[in-house]
């Protein structure tokens, strides 16, 4: 059921940004491990499946080479968005740093045009710390990269931005 309400919410959000209903949705039980590497004029799911192969990797110069180097990020756990491909590359190598077996499995990719909305469950099984974080991102694409990324979770961490 978490998974259908996620689904719609995804679409109608993807469907409100591209001012339409044509999407294609792609279902995953588990996240692919296609070669990470983007190229020219792939398919947004082709450029999200290699991005989810290199997260799971751990592999932070190959997730770099997902994003434009003016690239930005907006996510929850930063009070500022990472913005360039070596920032984000950097808030990567952090996040594995303080997560070191964090996994995203990828479960729902509706896209059109140049925008994609992606909904995967991030986990840890850290003693202690285990956690499943359902999360929504939406992606824009430009030239075969991903020039703006944001990512959406529910949290209940105080962020001190000041």
């Amino acid at each position: 059921m978490k998974t259908i309400r996620h689904t719609l919410i995804a679409a109608a959000a993807l469907g409100a940004l591209i001012g339409g209903f044509a999407t294609a949705e792609i279902n995953r039980g588990t996240s692919p491990e296609p070669e990470a590497q983007p190229a020219a004029h792939t398919s947004n799911e082709a450029i999200i499946d290699g991005l989810f192969a290199a997260f799971n990797a751990h592999d932070v110069k190959a997730l770099a080479r997902f994003y434009a180097e003016d690239a930005v990020v907006y996510s929850p756990e930063s009070c500022t968005p990472a913005v360039g491909a070596d920032a984000i590359a950097a808030s990567y190598a952090e996040m594995f740093a303080h997560i070191p077996d964090v996994h995203d499995a990828l479960e729902v990719v509706v896209s059109e045009g140049n925008r994609a909305a992606v909904i995967f469950t991030a986990s840890s099984q850290i003693p202690g710390a285990e956690f499943e974080l359902p999360i929504s991102a939406f992606l824009t694409f430009e030239d075969g990269k991903i020039i703006e990324d944001r990512v959406f979770f529910d949290t209940d961490i105080v962020l001190d931005c000041a």
